[in-house]
């Protein structure tokens, strides 16, 4: 079965009804022993359940209450009071409700308004009274009371003698009737208790679940001016109609099919009662239980219950329909009459629909009791048939208006529970199988309780309105095989036709439409074409990237070819022999944007032709075509500084009348951060990424020094994505995404998106840090903490960083250095360890690090050579006395150091300060740093949230990470929530700090922080 929800806007506003007893404000949520366990109950399994509900967040999600059912009693004492099963409750039903209680949740148990249980246990007929003070007594929360075994009395008479005997006991007890629907209780129960059951027992079948949510949507809240004192309102705050109890996880129905029950029963503000074996649960079965999203539909203080407001027929081949009794005339708005409509054809015994022809049928020839009718292709006399098609040949007895099966000699019954059920069942000459018909309106009329034989959709449309406006919706394929589209029209939940709205899906847990994107060049280079970027384009919609708000794909360098005699930029004809027009609305017809690259030289980095003095010409060409996006490179250039040749770009855009989103790949040598915000929409703040983990630090690093530059409008660029591309781990990527959602950095995808696993999609679409990304508010993450590894012998990296901006989260000593001539050491003032060439590499550009010193020690690699060092007065150099190599500040200007063949530059040149033992660089004034391994990054939110990631940098082993409220901007004293943003659950509620659980080495932990 296919499920989908989504999120719209409307408003509504309601008042209260129901019981008086201030409980069930929201639909209850909690767990029921009866589904699963039946009478195999005891004091150990509810005690283990309920450390289990708190154990795996399902306390944290909502369910609060535990609730025991039937087969606990066993007698009464001499003064009447209702007695435990000693050998299942040893300790007394008292000391379990304390057990339950003291893991801050609520505790619930069943009787019966019957002189028996269901299970022929003592019932509460006649002892309401003493059983209400004994239940108070013992501290209950909760009371299921069930229908069994009863002297007769209708019960409407019976059920609110509990009520009253609740009310009197001098505790709040949420009431919860299981009438079964019998009396139909939503037209009376709302005075008498805070939930009643609409329907029968549900079963774990993906049928019994159909029918039940349809039976309690009869009585769902029909919306108008009245609020609840609107006569037909049947269910709100205080008292709910209740489809029973959820069978999710129990193992009947597939994890799609249990995601559209949990769907259903949430937007029909059903009571959340999870009747699975919760120490079994699979992943799969939390995550349904705990999706946040769909529980706050559910849990919305409006409380409206959702509906079906709109139908469709299967647009499918050989699809049946199931068929129900409703209402003749309660969905005249949204559903077709001749659905309600049929005709029978006494020649061969046909009833046939109107809306499509098709005969009333016995599911699969059945002769059971309570065989399933649907409607199917009519097939009657065809020998290839199942059965040759008797199963759709009826016979009208006019006698008793009985609708006999000409197959098996059942009749057409209606379920004997009220609700929409029919199904063909032994003859009973009873009203619920006499059937009337109308010869004026081709309705057939249940005798029993006056509704019409209806012709179920398929596609179904389920609404109702949420306390922001919102309208929260399901879309419900009901169909037995095969995937449909079904669509939503405004009319159908009360918005205007021509107006926009903001669509999410509650599963997905995102918006549909924010921005991100990809970009060609980290996976393909110059292998590209128009086949490719079509491809692209359809896969990024199909896997959901676009869903997820990745909505540019950027076509980089090795497009174009040459000019023609006006100038005009030419595309590779061999490439795009469609051309670039016919690419870009190919692109945007799959609701994408379309974005190219050129450069502000004469020609781009792989020699093409650039856009230096034609900038207005490419600019209004681009506009001509439809791009969406620019990628302006810095190769080739005249030698005019970039802070003049990238605002004549930007000047032509401008003028070309089309918006055009102007990404400036300037690689970050002048410090565009510094002067780009009037220019462009981002800029690169770094050189070329590769898919290397020390690669994607060096980067954002470099962009973690420009984090007050940036903001809505002007954005600072460490370069594309890398996750996926397979030079990483899986843990690493998760890092990587992180560091660039938190830095406010583009999100621009470069990998093969053909070719993705499902741990690289799941890491790109995840919509919680996506969302940090997108925050409205729009602030930059940066670095607020460092902490040292506590693990022996790590090392670290080092980088050059302003001598003075980290003071208020940096120790000194981490950029204070002593040198020993002697040993050529140069040690850390911070842990005593050395500057070393890592690996004892010889290489061009090795990396440099802090590490346990070893000069002379046999044992060690290179016998710790890679750890001496002369200091060359002359040209201020630091020269490596293993390879002659010098100490060298990476030609971009970040934070990278490494070992370079000397050149006498003022990149390798340093000065030592005896004052306060900093070794700057002469080429920026920058101080030599020891980086720490474990970071603390932060940015707010506009809901005045943190988003945090803690970063452990360490080359080995796990360690845990403090962040402290004071390096967030928090109160010290203050609590907050703490939400991890990977698992995406609540973790819970901390004062002053939170540290998290050790992190592996080259992860992270990605937190939200609201102060609670």
């Amino acid at each position: 079965m296919f499920l989908k929800s989504l999120l719209l806007i409307i408003l509504y506003f309601r008042y209260s009804c129901g019981l008086n007893n201030g409980l069930g404000r929201t639909p209850q949520m909690g767990w029921n022993s009866w589904n699963h366990f039946g009478c195999n109950i005891n004091e150990k399994l509810i005690q283990q359940t309920a450390d289990i509900i708190v154990a795996t967040g399902l306390a944290a999600a909502g369910y609060e209450y535990v609730n025991m059912d039937d087969c606990w009693q066993v007698s009464r004492d001499s003064q009447g009071t209702i007695q435990a099963d000693p050998n299942a409750f040893p300790s007394g039903i008292p000391a379990l409700v304390d057990y339950v209680h003291s893991r801050k949740l609520k505790y619930g148990l069943y009787s019966d308004a019957g002189f028996k249980t269901c299970a022929g246990r003592p019932g509460s007929l006649h002892y309401e009274i003493i059983d209400a003070k004994t239940y108070a007594a013992w501290g209950v929360d909760y009371l299921k009371y069930d229908n069994c075994n009863s002297d007769g009395t209708i019960p409407e008479l019976r059920y609110p003698v509990m009520r009253d005997a609740l009310n009197a006991s001098g505790r709040p007890i949420f009431y919860s009737m299981c009438e079964w629907g019998v009396d139909k209780p939503a037209l009376w129960a709302p005075n008498v208790g805070n939930s009643w059951r609409t329907t029968g027992d549900i079963s774990d079948k993906w049928k019994s679940m159909l029918d039940n949510i349809d039976i309690n949507n009869e009585f769902a809240d029909k919306a108008g001016p009245g609020g609840w004192n609107d006569p037909d309102n049947k269910a709100g705050p205080g008292g709910w109609n209740d489809p029973d109890m959820l069978e999710v996880g129990n193992g009947g129905m597939t994890d799609s099919e249990y995601i559209s029950h949990f769907s259903l029963w949430a937007i029909s503000k059903a009571p959340l009662l999870i009747g699975c074996d919760v120490s079994k649960m699979s992943a799969a079965t939390l995550s349904t239980l705990t999706n946040p999203e769909v529980i706050a539909v559910n849990q919305d203080p409006l409380g409206v219950q959702g509906k079906k407001v709109a139908f469709a027929s299967s647009q499918l081949p050989n699809t049946t329909s199931d068929v129900a009794v409703t209402n003749c005339t309660s969905l005249s708005a949204t559903i077709a009459p001749e659905r309600l409509q049929w005709s029978y054809n006494p020649q061969d015994g046909s009833i046939r629909s109107k809306l499509n022809g098709q005969c009333l049928s016995i599911d699969s020839c059945s002769t059971s009791e309570a065989a399933n009718i649907v409607v199917s292709e009519c097939q009657i006399n065809d020998p290839s048939a199942q059965c040759q098609g008797k199963n759709q040949q009826w016979t009208i007895n006019t006698s008793d208006q009985s609708i006999i099966s000409q197959m098996n000699g059942k009749c057409l019954d209606v379920y004997n529970f009220d609700g929409p059920s029919v199904d063909a069942f032994s003859c009973n000459k009873q009203d619920n199988q006499a059937w009337l018909w109308s010869p004026n309106d081709g309705t057939v009329r249940s005798k029993h309780n006056g509704e019409c034989l209806t012709l179920k959709a398929s596609l179904e449309v389920w609404a109702g309105s949420l306390v922001n406006g919102s309208q929260a919706v399901v879309l419900l394929n009901r169909n037995e095989f095969g995937s449909e589209s079904i669509t939503v029209d405004w009319k159908d939940i009360g918005f205007p036709i021509d107006h926009s709205a903001v669509v999410r899906d509650l599963w997905a847990r995102k918006d549909i439409g924010t921005f991100t994107g990809w970009n060609s060049w980290n996976h393909f280079g110059c292998n590209i074409n128009e086949k490719l970027i079509q491809q692209t384009a359809d896969i990024i919609v199909a896997t959901g990237l676009a869903a997820a708000g990745y909505q540019y794909v950027n076509m980089d360098d090795c497009w174009q070819v040459s000019r023609d005699s006006q100038g005009t930029i030419q595309a590779d004809p061999n490439a795009f022999p469609s051309g670039i027009p016919a690419l870009v609305d190919y692109v945007q017809s799959r609701k994408l944007k379309f974005g190219l690259y050129s450069d502000a030289g004469f020609k781009t980095c792989d020699g093409r032709p650039g856009s230096l003095h034609y900038e207005i010409i490419d600019a209004k060409t681009y506009a001509a075509w439809g791009v969406d996006y620019l990628k302006y490179d810095n190769c080739n250039s005249d030698g005019t500084i970039p802070e003049l040749r990238y605002p004549v770009m930007r000047d032509a855009l401008n003028a070309s009348g089309r918006p055009i989103f102007y990404s400036m790949c300037e690689w970050g040598v002048d410090k565009p951060a510094l002067w780009a915000p009037n220019v462009g929409n981002s800029w690169r703040t770094t050189g070329d990424i590769s898919d290397k983990w020390k690669s994607m630090l060096d980067n954002i690093d470099i962009n973690n020094e420009f984090a007050d530059k940036a903001g809505p409008g002007g954005w600072n660029d460490p370069d594309m994505l890398e996750v996926g591309n397979g030079g990483m781990t899986d843990s690493e990527y998760i890092s990587h995404f992180s560091l660039w959602a938190i830095s406010k950095a583009p999100l621009l995808i470069g990998c093969d998106v053909s070719k993705m696993s499902a741990a690289t999609l799941s890491t790109l679409t995840n919509p919680e840090v996506i969302a940090v990304n997108q925050d409205p508010l729009g602030v930059q993450g940066k670095k607020v903490a460092f902490a040292s590894s506590q693990l022996p012998n790590t090392t670290s990296d080092v980088a050059v960083t302003n001598c003075t901006s980290l003071s208020a989260t940096i120790a000194p000593e981490r950029l204070q250095w002593s040198y020993n001539p002697q040993d050529g050491s140069i040690r850390s003032k911070l842990n005593g360890q050395c500057l070393s060439i890592d690996s004892c590499s010889t290489s061009e550009a090795a990396n440099i690090v802090v590490s346990e010193c070893q000069i002379n020690d046999p044992s060690a690699q290179c016998q710790g050579k890679n750890q001496q060092w002369t200091i060359n007065t002359s040209d201020q150099s630091i020269i490596s006395q293993m390879n002659g190599k010098c100490l060298d500040v990476y030609n971009f200007d970040g934070p990278s150091v490494d070992a370079f063949s000397c050149n006498k530059q003022d990149n390798q040149a340093w000065l030592w300060s005896p004052n306060d033992g900093t070794v700057r660089s002469k080429h920026n004034g920058e101080c030599l740093t020891l980086k720490a391994s474990l970071e603390v990054w932060a940015g707010s939110l506009v809901n005045g949230s943190q988003a945090v990631v803690l970063l452990n940098r360490n080359e080995f082993g796990s360690e845990s990470i403090t962040v402290d409220w004071k390096d967030i901007g928090f109160p010290i004293d203050h609590s907050a929530v703490v939400r991890d943003l990977w698992a995406r659950k609540d973790i819970g509620t901390f004062t002053g700090n939170y540290t998290s659980p050790k992190i592996d080495y080259h992860s992270v932990m990605m937190l939200k922080i609201t102060l609670s």
